[in-house]
């Protein structure tokens, strides 16, 4: 039984792992196709103006990237406090 209950572990812990990228590719492609949003928008007129003049498609390439990034990451504020 406890041989079972091991090997059943092992190959759960081995489709877990083996599956990382797949989720991860998921999770990305989750976050892309949600809409940027407005607020971010205002933000990324008023500090990055190159971003305009860029084609659509690559603008739009740009803020799916930004999605993911921004999701991806965490960003620690002067008093310390983690920002999600």
């Amino acid at each position: 039984m406890a041989l079972i209950f091991l090997a059943l572990t092992a190959a759960l812990l081995c489709f877990w792992l083996l599956s990382q990228p797949w989720r991860q590719a998921r999770r990305r492609a989750a976050l892309r196709a949600k809409a940027f949003p407005a607020a971010w928008r205002a933000i990324l007129r008023r500090n990055v103006p190159q971003a305009a003049r860029l084609p659509a498609d690559l603008q739009l390439k740009l803020k799916r990237q930004m999605q993911v990034f921004l999701a991806e990451k965490s960003f620690i504020g002067c008093a310390g406090q983690v920002i999600t």
